[in-house]
């Protein structure tokens, strides 16, 4: 619209050029109005975090350690590093033997190769 005066907070509304219509800079009462509107959509997105946040944290204290380093099967070689990954990921350059394939869901038995391993 005609954008944030620089250097006020508020936009201008406190000074006498703002005040005054039809003076430079001015912003009218319908853009200062927004201000309002842009104060409560920001607190709103603020309250939205804070269920992310409070799952973050309890997932950290209580959630279930992942006990692999390819928890979802993945065939792509960023999953067949080891964690933590050595100097330049891979201990030893992988050869590639095929392109990757894609798995459903881990809990079918498995019907994927992962590229650095020969097909069976």
């Amino acid at each position: 619209m005609k954008g944030m005066l620089r250097r006020m907070a508020d936009g201008g509304a406190k000074l006498f050029a703002a005040r005054v219509p039809g003076t430079i800079d001015t912003l009218p009462q319908s853009i200062m109005d927004l201000h309002t509107w842009i104060l409560w959509a920001a607190m709103a997105l603020g309250l939205a975090q804070i269920p992310f946040i409070i799952n973050l944290f309890w997932s950290i204290k209580h959630g279930e350690k992942v006990k692999s380093d390819n928890p979802w099967q993945s065939t792509t070689l960023e999953w067949q590093t080891p964690t933590p990954p050595p100097h330049g990921n891979f201990a030893v350059a992988p050869r590639i033997t095929a392109a990757p394939t894609i798995q459903c869901c881990p809990a079918t038995p498995p019907d994927f190769f992962p590229q650095n391993e020969p097909p069976q």
